[in-house]
């Protein structure tokens, strides 16, 4: 069991951390910061160097804190001096990048009103323990001076409040490839995101696709799995790492071709293919590699408007799913990315989103961990809070979950099933939402996922944009995705249906 002075440790640690290395932290807890609320010598000295120095020059001293510490060191215990020398060689340049500076902030805001209430309690009891009751009322009274309260109110004309808003960088922070991103757009932290689909449309794929994507982005992610065994989560995304399968090698693959060049139709002489694909009954051939045909792509870009999408398939040469043949590509994934993402495994209906909140909480203490995305596969087997039922308990975890994005300043994802009759429909709608239509009120982006038979035979879906809270949208718009189910690859390519 963690004690509370460890916890208060780790806490003052990753406070110290934030304020060294990030401006945009100290502007949100300057003005709650006292030295006195940390408990350590070498902390406080610390704190002390980086309020005179942001009060100077109003930013963060990052790299000048080594200039600080150089100057004062001779000045130092030699304790302070080993503890300070050792937090200073942990900085990481990428940390600002790496981390959820706001959740951060509101952690250290809260650790500072905690910390201030025990000194507070503690100098109140030692006066009244030596009868100096005035002294200990007016000690409580003080305290609510300390801690200005929090004005969240905002006046728009404001100069500053303008100032702010146009001079935040027009960063993406996740956006899908392609096409797909074209549609959906940039995604932001503090939204809340769900896939729906029927029975066994991918939709465990698309959240592991995201999982995978955020952490080659070098965005942290966490990934709450309440669907899959360890080892089906671990082949699953191991193939997504490595394409490949345990019993064969040779595979066919998908890409995406224009139906003009398929019917020998397209006049162009850039066209890459002489020959049609198409058979004299109207109907297109199965694959088969020495088929005389190529694929030509060539308006996709540069005409668009004269570009009819069209699938067809390359053959794929991939060794075997193996220890020796998965391995080094994993080690150099982990070198790259591996403290990017986490994995945490549920049994099905075990867990509310106050367990994950916890989990949460622990991966900050023990690993630093501060998840700016978080997936939940998925939200229709959580468990409520409160043991609710029914529509009752639908809304409360969405409600829940809508709650977790904004407090984590997270983005988060997750997916839910559909109705019987969403089970067999062409392209779903807002209707074919499962148990409680209330939910996409909770929602920030709703997606649907596609797939006929036909579809799935073809190695293709149809991602669709139910419900977009930030920008305009077409219910009826879609996008054909190429994937390889088989090697673990849930998107290869995107264009629109």
């Amino acid at each position: 069991m963690i004690s509370r002075r460890t916890v208060d440790a780790q806490i003052e640690r990753r406070i110290l951390t934030a304020m060294i290395v990030s401006t945009e932290f100290l502007r949100s807890t300057v003005h709650a910061t006292d030295p006195a609320f940390f408990r350590s010598s070498y902390a406080q000295k610390i704190v002390r160097w980086v309020l005179s120095y942001y009060e100077k020059y109003e930013e963060a001293p990052k790299q000048h804190i080594q200039d600080i510490y150089d100057a004062k060191q001779k000045s130092l215990r030699e304790e302070d001096a080993e503890l300070i020398s050792e937090l200073l060689s942990s900085l990481s340049e990428s940390y600002e990048q790496d981390s959820n500076l706001s959740f951060m902030a509101d952690e250290a805001l809260h650790f500072f009103k905690k910390r201030q209430l025990e000194i507070t309690i503690n100098n109140v009891r030692v006066l009244v323990d030596e009868e100096k009751v005035d002294a200990a009322q007016k000690a409580m009274l003080d305290y609510s001076q300390v801690l200005p309260a929090e004005d969240e109110t905002i006046q728009p004309t404001e100069e500053s409040v303008v100032q702010e808003h146009f001079s935040k960088p027009d960063n993406q922070f996740f956006c899908f490839p392609g096409v797909l991103g074209n549609m959906i757009g940039n995604l932001e932290p503090g939204w809340l995101v769900s896939i729906s689909a029927a029975f066994k449309r991918g939709k465990s794929f698309f959240l592991q696709e995201v999982a995978v994507l955020a952490a080659v982005k070098h965005i942290p992610v966490m990934f709450y799995s309440l669907e899959m065994t360890k080892d089906a989560l671990l082949e699953r995304f191991y193939k997504r790492l490595f394409p490949s399968a345990k019993d064969k090698e040779d595979f066919i693959y998908p890409v995406f071709d224009c139906e003009k060049n398929q019917y020998g139709i397209c006049t162009r002489i850039e066209r890459r293919c002489k020959n049609k694909l198409i058979l004299p009954n109207g109907e297109i051939p199965d694959f088969r590699p020495e088929i005389d045909y190529r694929v030509c792509t060539y308006c996709r870009k540069k005409y668009p408007k004269d570009y009819k999408q069209a699938v067809w398939y390359r053959t794929l040469h991939r060794p075997k799913y193996e220890m020796t043949n998965v391995h080094k590509h994993l080690r150099s994934f982990n070198e790259l990315y591996g403290n990017k993402l986490q994995m945490k495994i549920y049994p099905r209906f075990s867990k509310s989103i106050d367990d994950i909140r916890q989990h949460l909480d622990i991966m900050a203490i023990t690993k630093n961990f501060y998840p700016k995305i978080i997936v939940i596969d998925y939200a229709d087997i959580l468990r409520s809070t409160d043991d609710s039922q029914g529509f009752e308990k639908e809304d409360k975890v969405w409600m829940q979950l809508s709650a977790l994005a904004a407090e984590r300043n997270a983005l988060v994802f997750t997916a839910t099933q559909v109705t019987r009759e969403g089970q067999t429909a062409e392209l779903l709608q807002s209707k074919h939402s499962s148990k409680w239509v209330g939910k996409n009120a909770h929602l920030d982006v709703s997606l649907s996922l596609n797939q006929t038979v036909e579809e799935k035979r073809r190695m293709c879906s149809r991602i669709g944009l139910l419900y977009h809270r930030h920008k305009e949208f077409f219910e009826d718009e879609c996008v054909t995705i190429l994937q390889d189910i088989e090697l673990g690859q849930f998107y290869l390519d995107s264009e629109y249906a």
